[in-house]
């Protein structure tokens, strides 16, 4: 009889084991748009001779163009991610319009700081991520076949690599940018990501925008956070203000004009009255 129990219990844990195993959340992409708030420093004599630098607070938006994030398959209590694409826009008083891309990862040669794919030194890198600490809801229809439903909390972080166009400058960083949040659903939708360390900033002085070793240091961003949204929260001005930087990586190697005051004005005066 003894050994009848042992077997049945060994049974009932293999099988319960195997169904754990199963339930593991499978790999996919989550997309989403978002509102972000970054605060720069600019350096003194940045923006012209004599300029005593200042920070600035953005707020930004998706403007329609929704985050993509990579998941694979969770390992153990771990999600693997990385940022596939991210762009955000906005407006500031003091910069005029700015807008954030995603820099892909450049391996660049050690002596000249272009790129070289067969190159030892990595300038920048892909914008990984991961989600440890992973729970999931057993209680979850989707537990079984490890549907991101049944994801149930986690701790998120994500090291970004971006540029920043801004005051007809292109600005990037070297040190990956830190963001973190602890997350109760995939998407992440409602919950807030938040800066972990400042990073100096970069600016792109050459005409065919690639980055070099002597790029000049011009400034720091401050503070940062990102929250995905569950649906675009744009009205018709970030729509137009997306269309208007979707050249902007053309428009940056050419000479460049500052950002119409008047423009700004407009523009700030239009999202007063919608309350955006």
């Amino acid at each position: 009889m003894r050994r009848w129990i042992v077997a049945f219990t060994a049974l009932a844990l293999l099988v319960g084991l195997q169904q754990v195993q199963g339930a593991l959340i499978v790999a996919g992409d989550d997309q989403f748009s978002s509102v972000a708030r970054h605060t720069l420093l600019i350096y003194a004599n940045v923006l012209a001779p004599g300029d005593p630098g200042f920070v600035e607070t953005i707020d930004m938006n998706s403007a329609g163009n929704p985050a993509t994030i990579h998941r694979d398959q969770q390992t153990a209590t771990t999600i693997a991610t990385e940022i596939v694409s991210l762009d955000l826009f906005g407006v500031s008083l003091g910069l005029g319009g700015a807008a954030v891309h995603l820099r892909a990862g450049d391996r660049v040669d050690d002596w000249t700081g272009h790129p070289d794919p067969a190159g030892t030194a990595v300038q920048m890198g892909p914008s990984l991520g991961a989600i440890e600490n992973v729970q999931q809801n057993e209680s979850d229809p989707g537990f079984d076949i490890g549907d991101p439903s049944s994801f149930q909390s986690g701790d998120s972080f994500f090291d970004i690599f971006f540029e920043i166009d801004v005051a007809g400058m292109t600005l990037y960083n070297k040190d990956a940018l830190r963001m973190e949040a602890t997350i109760y659903s995939l998407p992440p939708i409602g919950f807030t990501y938040l800066l972990q360390n400042s990073v100096d900033l970069y600016l792109i002085a050459s005409e065919d925008g690639l980055i070099d070793d002597f790029d000049p240091l011009v400034g720091q961003l401050l503070g940062a956070t990102h929250t995905p949204t569950p649906e675009p929260s744009t009205l018709l001005i970030w729509s137009l203000l997306g269309m208007g930087w979707a050249s902007v990586r053309v428009w940056r190697r050419r000479r460049r004009t500052p950002w119409p005051e008047q423009n700004t004005r407009t523009i700030l005066k239009m999202i007063d009255r919608g309350r955006v």
